[in-house]
């Protein structure tokens, strides 16, 4: 990445998610009609179809269109992002998943994840997003050269649907790991995707007792964040590191372990 990358000049458009660690994407290296960009937060709208059956599982399919980006907390600029006349690139996030329905600490319903997947999907053109005749989520309109920037798997998470005036809030946190990356897309540490997601009543309905669907044009944020380390399997043998340092020298004459 340009270090000389001018980011105050960039930033004037859409945004304002919880930071990360600062990325750099290039829309152009995936064969996308936009230009190198800096932020460290991504905004989505959600449309998704839950079905919650009555043995306490449930299934999702959701597609999370990218709307903006922020770095700061102040809005950044991706040219050519959602471009109205359809001259630019476009990108959202699919997601699938499944895991078990109950009740939070509070006596709330809950879900927790047992599986999720997810691919991030770039395209030139211009998509709209919403449900097909038999209530599906679907997406339609100008999708060309279609590539799959990101994609990974699930970490943990967990749904809570909490009282509030009209009905219930859905609140969330999912941590997603990127498992790959486009080449040459992107530069920083997008180990992990950690997403924030806040729904009030207007923004799903239940369209038969065991299908929610959500149509919200906001309230998913996400942010990357670097994998922790991993943790040591057990204590070092420290004596017998340096009998094998050791040995090693008598045989070769040099220290290496």
């Amino acid at each position: 990445m340009d270090s000389s990358y001018d980011v105050e000049k960039h930033a004037s458009a859409g945004g304002g998610a919880p930071s990360g660690e600062v990325f750099a994407w290039a829309p152009r290296a995936a064969g996308l009609d936009g230009e190198l960009f800096v932020a460290d937060a991504v905004s989505f709208a959600d449309y998704d179809v839950i079905e919650q059956p009555p043995d306490g599982t449930f299934s999702e399919i959701g597609y999370l269109p990218i709307t903006g980006f922020s770095l700061g907390g102040e809005p950044v600029e991706a040219a050519g992002l959602n471009d109205p006349d359809g001259g630019g690139w476009g990108a959202y996030m699919r997601i699938e998943g499944s895991g078990t329905t109950g009740l939070s600490p509070a006596g709330t319903p809950a879900s927790t994840y047992d599986e999720l997947s997810f691919e991030i999907v770039g395209f030139n053109g211009l998509a709209t997003y919403g449900f097909d005749a038999e209530g599906n989520v679907a997406v339609e309109g100008e999708i060309n050269d279609p590539v799959t920037l990101l994609s990974g798997s699930l970490i943990d998470a967990r749904i809570d649907f909490v009282p509030t005036e009209g009905g219930f809030t859905i609140e969330g946190t999912v941590s997603l790991a990127v498992d790959e990356v486009a080449p040459r897309f992107a530069a920083g540490r997008l180990d992990v995707l950690d997403l924030t997601i806040l729904h009030p009543p207007a923004d799903y309905s239940f369209t038969s007792p065991t299908t929610v669907r959500v149509a919200a044009t906001s309230g998913t944020d996400g942010a990357f964040a670097a994998a922790p380390p991993a943790a040591p399997e057990g204590p070092v043998d420290w004596n017998a590191i340096a009998a094998h340092v050791t040995r090693n020298f008598e045989d070769t004459g040099n220290w290496f372990y």
